[in-house]
């Protein structure tokens, strides 16, 4: 792509460009963090069995999944977005050890850094303020599929008008985009 040429980014930032977003119910903040402190939701089968006390687990080999993606993006957590934010060290570390322990010895890769800022620059803005949800907003208005989603997953699936989300929450977007 020429923009990635245009800001001298490499082929590692094509690569992490071309990964999927964080658009599964399970990977979004409140699930994100429930994992993280030893909760339940982020085993739940369904998005709305994450609500519900006791409810069904995902099966095996969707947690491990899971598991593995959490193991990996151990630095999307709150306490390191906001090290990001202090300017800390913490969030850059190769490993979710290394980053507790303090001792910052190994920080990642240039790339990778990059990758986490971007993250975290982009961390606190609602997913229905990006351009795809935008867009469809403009060109379809009520009839659009993104936008008036309830979640990121159905957003990003298409799905606003099959699970939308309330209207309250509908009119809060609608004044945002005007």
């Amino acid at each position: 792509r020429q923009d990635f040429k245009e800001n001298g980014a490499d082929a590692s930032a094509l690569t992490q460009a071309a990964e999927p977003q964080d658009t599964e119910w399970w990977m979004q903040e409140p699930c994100r963090e429930d994992y993280f402190a030893s909760g339940r939701k982020w085993a739940a089968v369904t998005e709305e069995g994450a609500d519900v006390e006791g409810g069904s687990e995902a099966p095996k080999l969707e947690l491990a999944r899971r598991q593995k993606w959490y193991g990996k993006n151990w630095w999307k957590q709150d306490k390191y977005k906001e090290d990001w934010k202090k300017q800390g060290k913490a969030w850059q570390e190769s490993t979710q050890k290394a980053a507790d322990s303090g001792k910052c010895k190994t920080p990642v890769a240039d790339a990778e850094k990059a990758h986490r800022e971007e993250w975290y620059k982009n961390a606190d803005s609602e997913w229905w303020m990006q351009p795809p949800c935008v867009e469809d907003y403009f060109e379809n208005r009520e009839a659009g599929r993104h936008w008036t989603a309830k979640t990121l997953a159905d957003s990003t699936a298409g799905r606003g008008l099959e699970k939308p989300a309330a209207s309250q929450e509908k009119q809060k977007r609608e004044a945002w985009y005007k």
